[in-house]
């Protein structure tokens, strides 16, 4: 197994490196483009090569050491039988091959093993393990090979080694009904494989579990009737033959490393969770490495479900700039379990580059039409960027803390009568920010002071005007505390709340019917001159660019 892996980051210029303890279940997540297919890819290419020369992710791979007598209780289990005299020198093995699941024939040349036995640290007996044993064991799982591993497969000699993973399930009695019953609490139907086409094994799902072994294997009328009655795999949806396909690989070889790229394709939310849930723990039953890249909060809360510790890898790349970040499973479980945070959709986070916090839900709409618009025309609002709603402005620091702590670059969009917030409610909002408790204090004063101005006025702040409402030195002490703010994410609306927004449109501040008169007055067809597009420097739109210039920098 592997035992730790090396990711690069940073800049070629500037290079750095992480080190990753994989001897956990490990997912990698993160934004588009960050490099999660990549780095399987090159995870593969290295422990089949030993080599990283040109590699963009992985560094360095070390693997664990093998004795003598676990290489060949391994060897024992991909040995096959041949008619030629030396198998000393090279013994012949079955590699499984995923597209289609037959086993491809190799040898293995062990004086190349006995000088790694020798001398495993010599870079050149490491390669030629890799290359000569450990390749054999590595399983890589994508769109494609998924799809390959639920066709029909090839019979043999049953009396023999197995030729391919079909085969191999059907000669396992306790492995094939562990699937069974796998597949079964995951879709109401049972998983058989299916002899009787003579020259084939065929997947195929049954209403009802087989009597016994002899009704599935056997050849007779009866069995004959049981799998006539039962549905072929082909004839099913592509989920089904995605989350089959996964699985059974799992069950017909003793893989060592087993990498799965985007496990959540083609699968519906709750199968995606339980996919996740099964493979974290079949992976510790198998004492084999798990890695996966993911783009699914879903298959990510199934994993963290299996009660089993597992890594979560944030990768970014941004401006040529790669950053790799080992998420804190403690943060992941109070991400889980706090029902705000649930309900919220906080974990999606992981997949974005960006995250904007609003008070409700008609704020996070409106602003995300405001970014959308303004990436649309002069590419000026914040990309990769998900819009998240709290309940109020009191439970926007308990969604920005978490995700701060996890390293995701986020910001908060607060109406102005956050300045009444004292105690405890501005207290936890400084520290979900992650400003520096030695500034609390000096906020908290000037906040007082900008409250006692707008009270002052006899007016309400938050519908009557906003900052307009104070003197021009007020207004300095204003602008002064929003800036400070600003500075770790938090953006106070200076118009006071979400309707002061647009007001030249004329639409006016009921908040019952404001969202939908402010959709219609922007209109929905780019074409139209009607259209509302972005006004350079003014409004909501010199407010979003200035939030898409604190991600920026």
């Amino acid at each position: 197994m592997i035992s730790k892996l090396q990711i690069k980051q940073g800049t070629k210029e500037n290079p750095s490196v992480i080190d990753i303890d994989v001897s956990k279940p490990t997912i990698f997540v993160g934004p588009n483009n960050s490099g999660k297919s990549l780095l399987l890819r090159e995870i593969q290419e290295y422990l089949s090569t030993a080599s990283s020369e040109n590699f963009l992710l992985v560094n360095n791979i070390d693997v664990q050491e093998f004795s003598e007598e676990e290489i060949l209780k391994a060897i024992d289990t991909i040995r096959v039988p041949s008619s030629r005299h030396d198998t000393t020198t090279n013994i012949p093995v079955k590699k499984p091959i995923v597209y289609g699941g037959n086993y491809d024939m190799r040898d293995i040349h062990w004086p190349h093993i006995s000088n790694y036995l020798a001398n495993s640290s010599d870079e050149m007996n490491k390669r030629y393990f890799l290359e000569q044993f450990y390749s054999l064991f590595i399983l890589r799982l994508d769109g494609r090979t998924r799809f390959a591993l639920t066709e029909p497969t090839p019979s043999a000699d049953l009396s023999g080694p197995s030729m391919n993973h079909l085969m191999s399930l059907f000669q396992n009695d306790e492995y094939r009904e562990e699937l069974r019953n796998i597949i079964y609490d995951a879709l109401g139907i049972y998983f058989v494989i299916d002899p009787t086409g003579m020259n084939e094994f065929r997947i195929r799902f049954s209403k009802r579990a087989p009597k016994s072994t002899t009704e599935e294997q056997s050849l007779d009328q009866e069995s004959r009737e049981f799998h006539k009655n039962a549905i072929n795999i082909l004839d099913m949806s592509d989920g089904v033959k995605a989350f089959t396909g996964i699985l059974s690989s799992m069950f017909s070889f003793n893989y060592k490393t087993i990498l799965v790229d985007e496990p959540e394709a083609f699968l519906h939310p709750p199968l995606a969770r339980k996919l996740g849930l099964r493979l974290t723990q079949l992976s510790n039953k198998k004492i084999a490495n798990l890695l996966m890249a993911t783009h699914s909060s879903n298959f990510v809360m199934g994993c963290i479900e299996s009660g089993l510790e597992v890594n979560i890898v944030r990768l970014t790349y941004n401006n040529d700039v790669a950053s790799s970040k080992v998420l804190d499973h403690k943060d992941l479980l109070t991400l889980m379990k706090d029902p705000l945070l649930r309900s919220t959709g906080v974990i999606s986070s992981l997949f974005h580059e960006k995250v904007i916090i609003t008070e409700a839900d008609a704020d996070r709409s409106f602003y995300q039409e405001i970014n959308l618009r303004m990436i649309e025309k002069n590419n000026r609002g914040v990309k990769d960027c998900l819009f998240l709603n709290a309940q109020n402005k009191q439970t926007t620091s308990r969604i920005m803390k978490p995700l701060k702590d996890l390293g995701i670059p986020v910001a908060s969009i607060l109406d102005i009568d956050v300045i009444k917030e004292g105690g405890t409610n501005w207290t936890n909002l400084l520290k979900g920010a992650h400003i520096p408790e030695e500034l609390h204090s000096s906020l908290n004063n000037l906040r007082q002071s900008v409250k006692k101005s707008f009270e002052n006025t006899g007016k309400d702040m938050k519908r009557d005007g906003g900052v307009e409402l104070l003197k021009d030195g007020e207004q300095v002490a204003f602008w002064s505390l929003a800036d400070q703010l600003a500075q770790y994410g938090v953006f106070i609306v200076p118009g006071g709340e979400l309707e002061s927004w647009l007001s030249y449109l004329g639409i006016g501040k009921n908040k019952s019917t404001w969202l939908t008169h402010m959709f219609e007055a922007l209109g929905s067809d780019p074409t139209s001159e009607e259209y509302v597009k972005p006004r350079e420097e003014e409004d909501v739109w010199k407010f979003t660019s200035s939030i898409a210039d604190w991600f920026d920098n």
